[in-house]
């Protein structure tokens, strides 16, 4: 039996997250991010959202 990989996870990005993301790419910082659902669920947002994170967003990766 085969799975699909990867697979979809739902994410959320609280509003204080989002601002703290935006503030600091507008500062030219860096983001870390520890663990693989994270590193999604900010991958996902920046590819739907390029000019910023939007404001506690929701949904799959």
């Amino acid at each position: 039996m085969s799975l699909p990989f990867p697979r979809p996870e739902r994410y959320e990005v609280s509003l204080r997250a989002a601002d703290t993301l935006n503030e600091r790419r507008r500062a030219g910082g860096r983001i870390g991010v520890c663990g693989t659902s994270a590193l999604r669920a900010l991958e996902t947002v920046r590819t739907t959202a390029p000019a910023g994170c939007p404001r506690g967003p929701a949904g799959p990766t």
